[in-house]
């Protein structure tokens, strides 16, 4: 059917929109291809939107109008289901103020609260809220709740099993002054149990008042023997006299003095102090002499001057608090163990002043640490101090072990320093003094590398390193025909490479590299090539000037020729300062010049307009560049370079003095 506007439809049968086959008993049947079915009903702006597709149906209304669901729209009042636009839903009102609010009647099979069966608390009802009215119904009867004490807030809560109230509770009087207070002419309370924390109650000691059972309490039947329990005080017991009213009455003197114990059980004095040996005791024990402790075979005695106790015997001790021999507190262990008396502490020991043990160079002595700590056989550690000879002078304090090589002396300070003759140690080992030692080796973390420090076999001083492999590297040594020192450098493997003797030879297999040399003469040796019992010694020459050279032979061309200095020269030598002589190889020769010179080279050229064809020789000399200031006369033990404070002004032996320098640069100015 093509798009047509209708005043009015009617059609008798099925309407189809979207589907040419509406389903049977369908009067409406909608089915949109490929898109969501949906039925608009609008009037004045609201809209009623019927939504449908493969996920859900959805009924609803636009965003700010509510949607209302009711079966009879002709009664006056609502009682259908109400979803305002605020998300509240409402059964039998138009207004819910709730998430869901029904006005009526609940009718379920369980009701659950936070996924949990609803079981109601104190906290789900309102004070008051169960009355007379609502127990008519027989549900719960009013005698179950009618708690009312007096007129009030006070409220009872309570179930089927239990009671309870908040409040103190009184029996006989509108004042109770406990949690539970019974009065009245009799204030007695009948009970099959009586607990107390939960526990059945059993009266104990401290719970009966001083003199609470009596001899009189006995005879008139409130105390029997059904009310006291067993091994305390019986019927048979008072029959027999061995309890008399005399020995229940327990005043020891007149007074309220009172001791109370059972046959065979404790026994207490609570009132007062006892004294034996004494009747004026000064504390709640006091004992007027010697008390002796545990049985014969291993008894302790506390007295008030030594007694010399442990001495009858291996097994007994003694505490004394000394104050005539020893004066001192005495705590005197047994010889049990065999050997010397202990007294072992098997916990922390802390000690508030200094602790004195006895001197001496024995086992008896000083602090002595248990033997053999890791199952071994004579090992031990001590600390000493003792007197030496004869002499009270000449004393010692020795830390000691023995007796293997590998027992040893360890000072584990964490992160601190250990001083020897300083408080304030900068190093982990800091001795201020000397060290008297045969032999001082120091190794890395590793114990690998060695400086030792030692005295060989002919009483001399011995000072070496030894390299990672364990060769000697370096030697400071004495040598034993002339007493002279030694300084030896050898190589990784142990070669020696370097020796400076104490008769001033030095001798070395490489290298020498420094600022200046300082010499009477500086010569070269090597052995005479024809005659292996001589040496042949050469010289250096020597000037007023820190000098280089170069020589050499060039062939003049028509009477002249160009010679040309080598880079390492002209990088070396100020070309400022360049002298050239020249040497002719003929006869026939009329002279040579230099016409020109650069730093580069030079130019040659025969006299007299020579046009001469032979060899020269040439010498070329000049100042190295940098040391122009060369001071070839100084003041003794200043250096001949004038540049004070630089490299090339370093001295050879002594330090540049403010004086030094201001000589230094009035010779530089001189020049």
């Amino acid at each position: 059917m093509s798009d047509q506007t209708f005043d009015k439809l009617i059609v008798n049968d099925r309407v189809g929109i979207g589907t040419e086959r509406p389903e049977p008993d369908t009067q409406l049947h909608i089915s949109p291809t490929g898109k969501d079915g949906k039925i608009y009903l609008e009037s004045g702006g609201n809209l009623l939107q019927v939504i449908v597709n493969s996920t859900i149906a959805t009924i609803g209304t636009s965003g700010s109008f509510p949607l209302q669901l009711q079966a009879n729209l002709n009664q006056s009042k609502f009682s259908g289901i109400y979803i305002s636009n605020n998300g509240n839903v409402g059964i039998g009102t138009t207004s819910p103020s709730f998430n869901l609010d029904i006005q009526g009647t609940i009718n379920a099979t369980q009701f659950n609260k936070n996924d949990k069966l609803w079981k109601i608390t104190d906290d789900d009802i309102d004070d008051n809220t169960i009355s007379g009215i609502k127990i008519k119904d027989g549900t719960i009867s009013k005698d179950k709740l009618n708690f009312s004490i007096t007129p009030g807030t006070n409220q009872w809560a309570g179930d089927s099993s239990s009671i309870s109230y908040s409040g103190k509770v009184g029996i006989g009087t509108t004042t109770p002054n406990f949690d539970f207070d019974v009065q009245g002419t009799k204030g007695i309370i009948n009970a099959k149990q009586f607990y107390k924390n939960g526990s059945p109650w059993i009266i104990s000691r401290n719970e009966i008042a001083s003199k609470a059972i009596n001899a009189d309490k006995i005879d008139d039947g409130a105390v029997s023997d059904i009310k006291i329990a067993n091994n305390a005080v019986t019927r048979d017991k008072i029959a027999d006299k061995s309890i008399s009213k005399e020995k229940l009455d327990f005043s020891i003197t007149p007074g309220s003095s009172q001791w109370q114990g059972a046959d065979g059980g404790p026994i207490s004095y609570t009132k007062g102090s006892v004294g034996i040996g004494t009747d004026n005791p000064q504390d709640k024990l006091h004992l007027a002499g010697n008390l002796r402790i545990l049985t014969d075979s291993n008894p302790i005695r506390f007295t008030s001057a030594w007694s010399g106790f442990p001495d009858l015997a291996i097994n007994q001790a003694e505490i004394s608090n000394d104050t005539g021999t020893f004066k001192t507190l005495m705590i005197v262990g047994n010889k049990s163990a065999g050997g010397v008396r202990r007294v072992s502490v098997w916990d922390k020991l802390e000690v508030n002043g200094a602790i004195i043990p006895k001197a001496g160079n024995l086992e008896t002595a000083g602090i002595m640490f248990p033997k053999d700590p890791g199952g071994g056989s004579g090992d031990a550690a001590w600390i000493r101090y003792y007197r030496r000879g004869d002499s009270g002078e000449a004393t010692t304090f020795e830390i000691g072990t023995s007796n293997d090589p590998d027992d040893h002396i360890a000072l584990m300070p964490s992160l601190g320093n250990v001083g020897i003759g300083t408080i304030q140690p900068q190093g982990k080992l800091d001795v201020n003094g000397g060290i008297l030692a045969k032999n001082v080796q120091v190794r890395n973390s590793d114990n690998q590398g060695v400086v030792g420090i030692s005295v060989n076999v002919e009483s001399c001083g011995y000072i070496e390193t030894r390299n990672s492999k364990n060769n000697v590297v370096t030697q400071i040594n004495t040598i034993t025909n002339t007493q002279d020192g030694i300084i030896l450098v050898r190589s990784g493997d142990g070669e020696e490479k370097i020796r400076l003797e104490g008769n001033g030879n030095i001798f070395t297999s490489g290298n020498i590299s420094c600022n200046a040399i300082y010499a009477k003469v500086k010569p070269f040796l090597i052995d005479h090539p024809e005659d292996e019992t001589k040496n042949i010694v050469y010289a250096a020459i020597e000037g007023p000037e820190c000098a280089a050279y170069i020589r050499g032979k060039a062939k003049l061309n028509c009477g002249q020729a160009e010679v040309a200095f080598p880079d390492h020269f002209s990088v070396v030598v100020n070309p400022t300062t360049i002298t050239i002589q020249l040497t002719p190889r003929s006869a026939e020769s009329k002279g040579l010049a230099v016409l020109e010179q650069s730093e580069d080279g030079f130019l040659v050229k025969e006299l007299w307009q020579g046009e001469g064809n032979y060899e020269f020789d040439y010498f070329v000399a000049g100042v190295r560049k940098g040391l122009e200031n060369f001071t070839p006369v100084v003041t003794k033990g200043f250096s001949a370079f004038a540049m004070p404070g630089t490299e090339a002004g370093s001295l050879s032996a002594v330090s540049l003095q403010p004086a030094a320098i201001a000589q230094v640069a009035k010779y530089e100015e001189n020049s």
